[in-house]
Parts: structure tokens; C-alpha cells; sequence
């Protein structure tokens, strides 16, 4: 468990770091990062689900898993002349939902109650977050702009990566 919360940890770190210290604010490097962020993040998900023996969790976050990354490569090649900025808010829609899910399944398993199934919905919590505001200006509810939307993006890696750090170094967490 604390391996992966580590690895969750320093991808979303790095892409903190990325969208930060990067000059282009621009479309392209948001979806390069939320494309980085998605595949480091699954991959640490679909590793700890492997390595658990409770088989239904790790069915459910095998799909979600592999259900994401073929929608995500579907939308990116479907769409060769979209903006970039509504490919971006899709992918960041889909790994939003998806993570989310994920989050809320676990803690579901973890138990409400307990200081892991709070960490879960503290983190599924974040994951809401971006998908409705990202799902609000796929709606131009709100329009949120290249430079805004990579911003958000790179705040709400930073969150996790904070989060995700914390709990990985906390002495009561299992091995």
C-alpha cells in the first residue's frame, strides 16, 4: 500500500511540477499532462489492485482501468481536428469519473468509518471536483479558458500529490 501511494504520490507531483515551471500554459500541455497523469495513476492503481487478494475490487479497477485508457485513446484518435482544449476536457472528464469510481469503491470496501475509507472519500471528493468543473464548461456553463483549465489541472495534481504523500508516510499505514 505505501508503495503505491508513493507512486501515486510522485506522478502527480511531477505533473505539478510540469504544468508549473512550464511557460505554455497552453492546451498541449495540459493534455500532455492529464495524458502523464492518467496513465501513471492507473498503472499504480491496476499494480496495488493486482497485488490485493480481494478479487472483486480488483476486477472493478482492472475495468475501470482499461475501460478509460481504450475511451481516452478512442477520443484522442477520433477527433484528429478538435481543439485541443475539448480533448483535453474529455480526457480530463473521463480519468476524472473514472478515478472517482475507483475511490468510492474503495471505500466502500475500506469502510466509511475507518481513517482509510476517509482518506478514499476525501480523494473521490477531489475527483468530483474536477470532473464538475470540467463537465461544466464541456456544458459552457462556464468558460474556462487554455490557460485556466491547465491551472486547475496542474492545482488539483498538486492536491493529490500532497494528499497521496501524506498518507504514504504516515507511521500508522501498512507496509
Amino acid at each position: 500500500m505505501r508503495k503505491t501511494l508513493i507512486l501515486r504520490s510522485a506522478v502527480a507531483a511531477a505533473v505539478a511540477i510540469a504544468i508549473t515551471f512550464t511557460q505554455a500554459h497552453n492546451a498541449f500541455v495540459g493534455l500532455i499532462a492529464v495524458l502523464a497523469f492518467a496513465t501513471g495513476i492507473l498503472a499504480a492503481e491496476v499494480w496495488q489492485a493486482v497485488s490485493t487478494d480481494d478479487r472483486q475490487l480488483k476486477g472493478t479497477v482492472i475495468r475501470f482501468a482499461a475501460g478509460t485508457v481504450l475511451l481516452s485513446g478512442v477520443i484522442g484518435y477520433s477527433m484528429p481536428g478538435a481543439p485541443l482544449l475539448e480533448v483535453m476536457n474529455l480526457n480530463v472528464l473521463l480519468v476524472g469519473y473514472a478515478l472517482f469510481t475507483i475511490e468510492i469503491f474503495r471505500a466502500i470496501r475500506s469502510g466509511w468509518r475507518e481513517p482509510e475509507g476517509r482518506d478514499h472519500l476525501i480523494v473521490a471528493s477531489l475527483h468530483i471536483l474536477i470532473t464538475g468543473l470540467f463537465f461544466m464548461n464541456a456544458l459552457k456553463v462556464i468558460q474556462l479558458g487554455e490557460v485556466p483549465a491547465v491551472g486547475f489541472f496542474g492545482a488539483y495534481a498538486a492536491l493529490l500529490a500532497v494528499i497521496w504523500g501524506l498518507r504514504a508516510f504516515d507511521p500508522k499505514q501498512q507496509g
